[in-house]
């Protein structure tokens, strides 16, 4: 059964990109997060970073290993910090979520972390092996 507090698609568009009161935002926000969809609701929050759902979203997304949810705060704005991008991907490597953790250490650059999941990932997403070493040069001898 759906819910009425949340509005269709239509209407949920409306409300992110048009000037519509904080209050009518909020109310849906927590609806939305009341259901479980917390990715949903942090769409209404797009240009109000210092609102203080979003400090527990990004403790909650940091904690469980939703890297998604972390880029989409970064995305709207919301100072995300590389230590908070690497606590991420450990969390997701410990529940066994390798592709979360890739996201966070692409985000951060870490080839060496993601070479280092290479086995846990599908081989669509592997890294390639380190290049080899060069071949020392030749020698010659000259007579």
């Amino acid at each position: 059964m759906a819910d009425h507090r949340i509005p269709d698609a239509l209407a949920m568009r409306h409300l992110r990109t048009r000037s519509a009161p904080e209050a009518e935002r909020e109310q849906v926000a927590a609806a939305l997060r009341a259901q479980g969809r917390n990715t949903q609701a942090l769409l209404l929050y797009d240009g109000r970073t210092a609102h203080p759902a979003l400090r527990g979203e990004l403790e909650q997304a940091r904690a469980a290993g939703q890297t998604f949810r972390l880029l989409t705060l970064r995305r709207l704005g919301l100072a995300v910090s590389e230590a908070d991008l690497r606590a991420c991907a450990e969390a997701a490597e410990q529940v066994g979520r390798a592709l979360e953790a890739r996201l966070a250490y692409v985000a951060v650059g870490d080839t060496e972390a993601v070479r280092a999941l290479g086995i846990q990932l599908p081989e669509s997403l592997r890294p390639p092996p380190p290049p080899a070493p060069p071949a020392p040069p030749a020698t010659t001898t000259t007579r």
